[in-house]
């Protein structure tokens, strides 16, 4: 006969192997992220705010903003989409201004006549001139070796000043010369 040795408490030798496995309980406090802040992000991105200046409207540190993008590669796909959405943006205002553009314009005007005055609309076209501002930005930034304010120069100096260099090296050192000499 075998004898079972048992732990003292435990009427069921499997007892042990029956116990469900807990998941661990998460550390640290509970993520701020939801889904329901990703069209105040996108807002205040198309707006152009930084990453940093976003954290902190939504008052959380930017570290934590970062780890929200690491954690969910969909939202840092978002966040790329709306930037480049706002830079597009920019891109052709500032393409507008440096080429000038025109818009409709609905103007209103009161006018006096002899019941009293009314109000009046006049549908028209604003244009809008080049401005030179923008034509010198957009120009330096696309094609800076034209148009950037610093020209560089190259100056070839070739071997001259390594022969030179090493002429003297070859001559071995010289003694210092006496006050008799020097004048």
């Amino acid at each position: 006969m075998s004898a079972q040795v048992r732990s003292p408490g435990r009427t069921n030798p499997q007892e042990g192997m029956m116990k469900k496995k807990e998941k661990p309980k998460p550390k640290g406090r509970p993520t701020k992220f939801s889904q329901k802040l990703l069209p105040i992000i996108e807002r205040l991105t198309l707006r152009g705010f930084t990453d940093d200046e976003i954290a902190e409207t939504l008052q959380v540190t930017d570290t934590t903003y970062h780890n929200w993008k690491k954690k969910h590669p969909g939202f840092f796909d978002s966040i790329k989409d709306w930037k480049l959405k706002a830079d597009r943006d920019i891109e052709r205002a500032l393409y507008e201004r440096a080429t000038g553009y025109h818009h409709p314009e609905t103007k209103a005007q009161y006018v006096q006549d002899l019941s009293g005055g009314r109000w009046e609309t006049i549908e028209m076209t604003k244009h809008y001139p080049p401005d030179p501002t923008s034509m010198i930005f957009w120009l330096k930034n696309r094609q800076p070796k034209q148009w950037r304010d610093k020209i560089e120069h190259e100056v070839e100096t070739g071997d001259t000043l390594s022969k030179l260099l090493a002429e003297i090296a070859a001559q071995g050192p010289q003694r210092p010369l006496s006050d008799n000499e020097a004048e």
